[in-house]
Parts: structure tokens; C-alpha cells; sequence
């Protein structure tokens, strides 16, 4: 912001030096018309006492017009010079006010270009966000279905059943079918980052054999082990090892 107040300020400071150079560029065409408009206007020889014009007095008024013209002469030379000097300064400054323009323009769009990208990093954010969330909503729609070697269907799971379940009712991604592959997917996140539909794994990446879905915090749903159902865990029951987060 304050860059382009900086290239405001110079455009407006160039149009102000254009704005002179060309009022200074008018009266300089004019200033000799001007002079020579009162020449002729004190040209006009003035009578003697007697009413008629003595010829001393014809040879001064001669005399005075050649010094005037010789002063309008040497005038409008300096005059000219002055005009060039003026000119190319007005050639400058339109250079200037067109370059200043020009980079506030390209700045324009530059900063136009990466307000849209990070509009759509963060719609895209959202969006991804509000899919891990579906993922969590699911899995706690289906607390208490039974554990089920195997089982990836409502009638039973086991953790990797689960979790490939919910992501896809979500989504409509199909994850690989064991908690080694799923840990895997995604990027790694720490457990101090951890949102709702995040995975959790036990074990290593090498080798994780249990995987749940994260609620947020300390809390998750995971498919435990034979003989019990889909319910809420807790770190302080269970701690897993590594947390993943899935973009999709």
C-alpha cells in the first residue's frame, strides 16, 4: 500500500511539471507576439513644436526601432533556446508520467494476481476442511457398529474398514485398504495441529498396524479390536504414534 501511495504521489508530481512546462511553453509563444504588438503600438514617430517631423528626430526613431528589433532578435534566440530546453523537458516528463503509468498499472495487476491466488488457496482450504469434517461426522454416525475383521460396511469394520468407508462417503476417494498403506496418504501434521477428520496412526510409516479418525484435540473414533465396536477414544486410553492430514 504504501508503494503505490509512493507512485501516486510521483505520477501526480509529474503531471504538475508537465502542466507547467506546458503553461511556460504558451506564454513563451506569445511573449513575441506580445513585444512586437507594442513596438508597433510606439513605432509611430512624434511631431516636432512646429508640427511638422525634423529629420534628427527620424533618424533617432529609426535608430530606436533597429535597437528594438535587434533586442526582439536577441530575445527570441534566447527565446528559442529556451523553448528547445522547455520541450525536451516536456518530453521527459511525458516519459515519466507514461512509466509511472505503466508500473502502476503492472503493480495493479500483480497485487490483483496474488489477492486471487490467496482467495483461492483459502477457498480451497475451506473446502478441504469441510471434507475432513464430513469425514469425522460420519465416523461418529457409526459408533457401536461392531468390529469385524475385514469389514468395511456399515453391517461391520475393522480400522482401516472404517476409515476407507468414511473418506469415501465423503469424498468419494477410495484409500488403500490397510492402515499401513493409509499412512502413507497425505502429509504429515503434529498432534498440536490436529483437526477433525486428521488420521491417526500406531506404529511407524514402515509399518502402522492400527489407524483412527481424529475429532480434534485428544479424542478420536477408531474400530478397536475384536470383540468390541466402533466407539470415541482418548490419548490418555490409547496414544497413537503419528498424526496424518489428507488433502483431497
Amino acid at each position: 500500500m504504501q508503494t503505490n501511495e509512493l507512485r501516486h504521489r510521483r505520477l501526480r508530481s509529474g503531471l504538475i511539471a508537465l502542466a507547467l512546462a506546458l503553461s511556460a511553453l504558451i506564454f513563451l509563444i506569445a511573449s513575441p507576439r506580445m513585444a512586437f504588438a507594442a513596438d508597433e503600438e510606439s513605432g509611430a514617430a512624434v511631431p516636432g513644436a512646429n508640427g511638422s517631423y525634423g529629420t534628427s528626430s527620424l533618424f533617432a526613431d529609426e535608430g530606436a526601432h533597429e535597437a528594438a528589433r535587434e533586442h526582439r532578435r536577441s530575445s527570441a534566440s534566447g527565446n528559442a533556446q529556451l523553448l528547445g530546453a522547455i520541450l525536451g523537458e516536456i518530453a521527459k516528463s511525458s516519459d515519466t508520467v507514461y512509466e509511472q503509468q505503466a508500473e502502476a498499472a503492472q503493480e495493479q495487476r500483480e497485487q490483483q494476481r496474488l489477492e486471487e491466488e490467496a482467495r483461492a488457496a483459502a477457498e480451497e482450504a475451506a473446502r478441504e476442511e469441510n471434507v475432513r469434517a464430513s469425514v469425522a461426522d460420519i465416523a461418529l454416525g457409526l459408533l457401536g457398529v461392531p468390529y469385524v475383521s475385514g469389514g468395511a460396511t456399515p453391517a461391520g469394520f475393522d480400522c482401516s474398514g472404517l476409515v476407507r468407508y468414511c473418506v469415501l462417503q465423503a469424498c468419494g476417494w477410495e484409500l488403500p485398504r490397510t492402515a499401513a498403506g493409509q499412512s502413507a496418504m497425505g502429509h504429515s501434521v503434529s498432534f498440536s495441529e490436529l483437526q477433525p477428520g486428521d488420521l491417526l496412526f500406531w506404529g511407524d510409516a514402515a509399518g502402522a498396524w492400527h489407524v483412527a479418525i481424529s475429532l480434534g484435540g485428544d479424542s478420536y473414533v477408531h474400530a478397536p479390536a475384536p470383540g468390541q465396536s466402533v466407539s470415541v477414544g482418548t490419548f490418555q486410553y490409547f496414544t497413537p504414534s503419528f498424526a496424518r492430514r489428507l488433502s483431497f
